[in-house]
């Protein structure tokens, strides 16, 4: 004989629904929380840091920034978790600046996290870069001058007219 769970008494069915609202709290994502790395330009040589990696309570991921040689710290790192992060801030210098020199991570070949790093030059152009743990370094690129802006505005512009003049040319008004 089948029994409905309506017929079951009422103090079992409160305590199954109290029992699975406990569990409810136990499941969890797996959350995706890159590090982040950020470089402000402020001068020739200069640039102020921000280092942000993934932390549990007072515990923060191995992972670290190497610049290239002859970088030199302007002002020491000084830390502090914030919000499930460990956030670092420095000012470094190197002569030339940091255009055309390679900035690895340290750490990540784990798989652990990934990186993603912003450049902000004083120009007002950025960088922007994901770094993976399969290749855990970046190169600092040039600028986009204007002919490769445009350049590039041509090549999206011409695709896009390419894209409506087949969708035109293939109407039946047309043919």
């Amino acid at each position: 004989m089948r029994h409905s769970v309506a017929s079951w008494p009422r103090a079992l069915r409160l305590v199954l629904a109290l029992v699975g609202l406990t569990q409810v709290g136990s499941v969890h994502a797996d959350v995706f929380r890159p590090a982040y790395l950020e470089l402000r330009e402020t001068g020739a040589d200069c640039y102020d840091v921000m280092w942000k990696v993934p932390a549990q309570g007072d515990l923060r991921l191995a992972v670290t920034v190497k610049f290239p040689p002859d970088t030199t710290p302007v002002t020491l790192p000084q830390g502090q978790f914030i919000d499930n992060a460990y956030v670092e801030r420095w000012q470094i210098s190197h002569p030339g600046g940091l255009t055309g020199q390679t900035i690895r991570i340290e750490g990540i070949a784990s798989g652990v996290t990934d990186v993603i790093a912003r450049i902000e030059r004083r120009d007002g152009t950025s960088q922007v870069e994901h770094v993976l743990p399969d290749h855990p370094q970046f190169t600092v690129k040039t600028p986009a001058g204007i002919g490769e802006v445009a350049w590039t505005y041509l090549v999206l512009a011409s695709n896009t007219f390419s894209a409506a003049s087949i969708t035109c040319c293939s109407c039946s008004r047309y043919s």
